[in-house]
């Protein structure tokens, strides 16, 4: 599977003057060789950046993860696409309520009761908490 966005047709800092028109700031996911022509200025490449649906990443979210959530006396909590069993921006930012949370801060949309059982079901794939 592979993917190229064009970031620079969209992205407001791609919009600035001095940016604008120059060159194409390009984000891609296996397929790096049909880009190796392009005029770049830099190319950056971090497996990391974006993880991948493999089984590593699907053990870890349900075996690893959890574990460690909570680690260092309740006050280091993990959140985002890399601790997740899949990717997605909505995930994500749900992740950081339920890292927030088992911090001490409040759920943002307690009168939403789709969200709040979202944000359970979610929070307990993260604290390894199976109904």
């Amino acid at each position: 599977l592979e993917n190229t966005f064009v970031i620079s047709s969209w992205a407001p800092a791609a919009q600035e003057p001095d940016v604008r028109g120059k060159l194409p700031m390009l984000v891609t996911y296996n397929a790096e060789d049909k880009l190796k022509d392009v005029n770049t200025e830099w190319v950056s490449t971090s497996r990391e950046a974006h993880p991948c649906l493999t089984i590593w990443q699907l053990f870890s979210t349900v075996m690893l993860w959890p574990i460690l959530q909570g680690a260092r006396r309740d006050q280091t909590y993990f959140c985002g696409s890399a601790v997740l069993p899949a990717n997605g921006h909505d995930l994500s930012f749900m992740s950081g309520l339920v890292a927030a949370a088992e911090l001490g801060a409040p759920f943002p949309f307690p009168n939403n009761r789709n969200a709040w059982a979202d944000y359970q079901r979610l929070r307990g794939m993260m604290l390894g908490i199976w109904a």
